[in-house]
C-alpha cells in the first residue's frame, strides 16, 4: 500500500535524523509508529478480500500488536515500546518473506514474477531463482537455516 511506502520513507527519515536533531526525528518517528499499523490495517483488509484469511488475520494481529505497546503502561520512555512496535513490524516483513519465497520455489513460471496473493505478481530477477534452484540442488535447501545464503550462492 502506498501507506507502506510512507512509512518506509519515515524510517529512513530516522536514520537521517538522529535523536540530537530535534524536532524532525521526533516527526519522522512519530509518523512511523502512527502509518505502519496503520498500513497494516489496509494490508490486512485487502488479504482478507483476496481469501488470504490466514496472512490477513497475522497482519491485523501485528498492527494491533505495535499499536497496544503504546497503550500498555511500560514505565517511562519510549525504547521499550519502540522496540516491541518495530519488532512486530519486523516479524510480519519476514514472514510475508518466507511466504513470497515458498510461492517462488512452488510456482510454475518462476522466471519472471511471483505471485504473492490471488491478484498480486511482484517482478523479480531470473538469477534470483536460478541461485535459488542450484543452492537447493546443492543439498543445502533447509532455507530456515540458511536463509540469506542462496541469494548470492
Amino acid at each position: 500500500s502506498f501507506i507502506l511506502i510512507l512509512d518506509a520513507l519515515a524510517l529512513a527519515a530516522i536514520g537521517v535524523f538522529p535523536e540530537n536533531v530535534k524536532p524532525l526525528h521526533l516527526y519522522a518517528s512519530v509518523a512511523f509508529f502512527i502509518l505502519f499499523p496503520t498500513s497494516f490495517f489496509f494490508i490486512g483488509t485487502a488479504l482478507l478480500q483476496m481469501s488470504q484469511i490466514n496472512l490477513g488475520l497475522f497482519t491485523f494481529s501485528a498492527a494491533i500488536g505495535a499499536v497496544l505497546v503504546w497503550v500498555i503502561p511500560h514505565g517511562g520512555g519510549v525504547a521499550v515500546p519502540e522496540t516491541l512496535a518495530a519488532l512486530s513490524a519486523s516479524t510480519w516483513s519476514i514472514v510475508l518473506g518466507f511466504k513470497l519465497l515458498k510461492e517462488a520455489s512452488h510456482s510454475r513460471n518462476n522466471t519472471d514474477s511471483l505471485t504473492v496473493c490471488e491478484n498480486l505478481r511482484v517482478p523479480v530477477s531470473s538469477k534470483y531463482f536460478e541461485n535459488y534452484k542450484r543452492f537447493l540442488s546443492t543439498g543445502f535447501g533447509d532455507v530456515s537455516r540458511n536463509f540469506p545464503f542462496f541469494l548470492f550462492y
